[in-house]
């Protein structure tokens, strides 16, 4: 019955993208990838991405069997994939609409990014030393707070996210040929998994050290895909459209095919044979099935705003306070409830719960931080 009782927490989920969702039958939907949209959407794929790791923890990564649910210990990437895409088509969707996009590029997009990440590694840092009694140097604690060190290990995004930004800042504005600049930005990302790939994971298993570890890789093509999906939107909306009712089925059956291919090389092959002579052969098979997994999964959710507008008042506001979730959640799932004896169904309860209510407290803060350094 526990068991069965989990798989609720998927359901909901697709409930509340379902809740108050609008289908265009014929033609293109009028916010089709808008800002709203996607805004929305990292709303929906931060839940997952809470999902994700809470299901890690209950079934040992995998290894125990808790029903369907189960899968959500494999994908993650998947979803780190969406972020990715939405970051690079973002970029590239306001330089090419907005002219004056890079004259304030630095203070607006990296302050929105970093602020928030430095004040939630605050709370953490001070979390650790006055709740759970850390001993830490001063240094330390500072490289903490500001992302040298990761007190935090889902800010490995963050760090890598604003190395792309601070990059095509540089290449777009020191290059006028854009799809020049786009190029090496693209060679840059690609440069940046080859780097992490080699590079391994991080010896004593704190996830504390830049670039250590496969999620540090794995879904980065995306960021990629995304950059040239904005260059070539109507284009690759218009072959989309005109075969959307073939495309679509296919796409979707891919999809669910891609995902068993994807869990079956993570279980045959895998990253964590670094010491094998074949280690890296491994490591390279997995990594090439799951870009593939990412690139389908993606293009099955473009497919599917093509037709599906979602929105509602949860989505709306879990838009408002994602990034902050997606930084605070694993203090609680590694931290707050991870020694606590409790039913797998009130873990997920309860890291939702809190962790949504910590990002409503923070969130608006860190916005407020966000807003005055930018004008200031």
């Amino acid at each position: 019955m526990s068991i069965v009782s989990l798989q609720l927490y998927p359901l909901l989920l697709l409930v509340l993208i379902l809740w108050g969702a609008k289908v265009s039958r014929k033609e293109i939907a009028a916010e089709f990838w808008s800002v709203d949209q996607t805004k929305m959407m990292q709303g929906v794929l931060c839940i997952c991405v809470v999902l994700h790791h809470v299901t890690q923890e209950i079934s040992s990564y995998g290894s125990r069997n808790v029903g369907p649910i189960t899968w959500f210990s494999d994908i993650g990437f998947l979803f780190t994939g969406i972020f990715f895409f939405i970051s690079g088509y973002g970029l590239v969707t306001n330089l090419l609409h907005r002219p004056d996009y890079l004259k304030h590029f630095i203070p607006k997009r990296l302050g929105a990014v970093l602020i928030p990440f430095w004040f939630v590694n605050l709370l953490l840092v001070m979390a650790g030393i006055f709740i759970f009694g850390d001993h830490k140097t001063t240094l330390r604690g500072v490289m903490e707070v500001f992302g040298l060190r990761l007190v935090n290990s889902n800010g490995w995004y963050i760090v890598e996210i604003v190395l792309f930004y601070l990059m095509f800042y540089l290449l777009c504005y020191c290059i006028k040929n854009k799809d020049v600049a786009l190029v090496l930005l693209s060679v840059f990302a690609l440069a940046i998994i080859r780097y992490a790939f080699f590079t391994g994971h991080d010896p004593t298993g704190q996830n504390a050290t830049w670039f250590r570890g496969e999620w540090w890789y794995n879904a980065t093509i995306m960021f990629v895909v995304g950059l040239w999906y904005a260059r070539f939107r109507e284009k690759a909306n218009g072959v989309l459209e005109r075969g959307y009712k073939v495309i679509l089925p296919v796409v979707a059956i891919l999809t669910v095919a891609s995902m068993y291919a994807s869990r079956y090389v993570l279980g045959r092959y895998g990253y964590y044979h670094e010491q094998l002579a074949f280690g890296h052969r491994d490591a390279l098979i997995t990594l090439l099935v799951q870009c593939v997994s990412c690139v389908i999964f993606t293009l099955l959710v473009v497919l599917l705003n093509m037709r599906i507008t979602i929105g509602n008042p949860i989505l709306r506001y879990l838009s408002k306070i994602s990034m902050t979730l997606f930084l605070v959640h694993g203090f609680f799932v590694h931290r707050v409830f991870a020694e606590v004896h409790m039913s797998d169904f009130l873990r997920y309860a309860a890291i939702l719960a809190t962790g949504i209510a910590c990002a409503s407290i923070v969130a608006p803060v860190t916005r407020f931080l966000s807003k005055q350094a930018i004008e200031y």
